[in-house]
């Protein structure tokens, strides 16, 4: 299944995902001052405008967890968000 609008193929076991707690810790302008804990932590990198917030949202079921740019190539920071208490996308 191709999510609408998008680019981004869901396999055919997403619907079995079961992720109820997100929360957004922070936003890092530097690696550094990312949370440095003993979670597991998954980055999503890319080009602008490729997908980037929409695929977590659609991770976590969330609408706008991960806000979309306006304007892209703009947004230079490192967004922290803790999944299930488990790990850090």
């Amino acid at each position: 299944m191709i999510l609408p609008f998008s680019n981004i193929v869901v396999g055919p076991y997403a619907g079995d995902s079961r992720i109820k707690d997100v929360e957004f810790v922070k936003s890092s302008p530097k690696a550094k001052d990312c949370p440095k804990d003993h979670r597991p932590e998954f980055a999503v990198l890319g080009r602008s405008n490729v997908g980037k917030s929409s695929l977590i949202n659609s991770l976590v079921r969330k609408k706008e967890l991960a806000l979309t740019s306006k304007k892209p190539g703009k947004f230079l920071i490192f967004l922290n968000f803790l999944v299930g208490l488990r790990f850090y996308v």
